[in-house]
């Protein structure tokens, strides 16, 4: 993106017309009609004025960088950033969900030692039957691997940040 189409984008995020920005700057209209359209350039002390007004660094608008500031003027960005806070909730709640199956396993496995069963694993005792010989092998398993995935994307998606 060039210089003069970051001043149109920053300028119309802030809601301000051509003549509201020449007046901020001590410019004409036509002065800044011609940075929005690639005509002319502003010089060092309109690029401050500029670099205020919008809340940018300087390097945004001289650069032209395929990547855009998130403070800056890019729609895109901000997008991302609320894809990015979907994406963690929605990792949250894997985990959360994980570990409630886990927990409502292991629980309706305690529930079921306190009544008689007929024959359990000596080795595992009547927990561990109930818990890995019955129907709460499901419920575990599900929730154990609902846990680990959005623990491990949990971390990536804080790893990126």
């Amino acid at each position: 993106m060039k210089i003069g189409q970051k001043i149109s984008a920053c300028r119309k995020k802030r809601g301000m017309s051509q003549e509201d920005l020449a007046e901020r700057i001590e410019v004409s209209r036509q002065a800044v009609s011609r940075w929005e359209t690639g005509e002319s350039v502003p010089d060092v002390e309109k690029i401050k004025a500029l670099c205020r007004i919008f809340e940018v660094p300087a390097d945004y608008l001289l650069f032209d960088e395929k990547e855009e500031l998130s403070s800056g003027c890019s729609e895109e960005q901000n997008f991302s950033n609320e894809k990015s806070c979907f994406r963690r909730g929605a990792y949250i709640a894997i985990t959360a969900v994980g570990l409630l199956l886990v927990a409502a396993a292991c629980i309706l496995a305690v529930i079921e030692t306190y009544q008689p069963y007929q024959e359990y694993y000596a080795d595992w005792g009547p927990l561990g039957t109930y818990l890995f010989r019955s129907w709460r092998t499901v419920p575990l398993g599900l929730g154990a691997v609902l846990t680990s995935v959005g623990i491990y994307s949990l971390y990536r998606e804080y790893k990126k940040m």
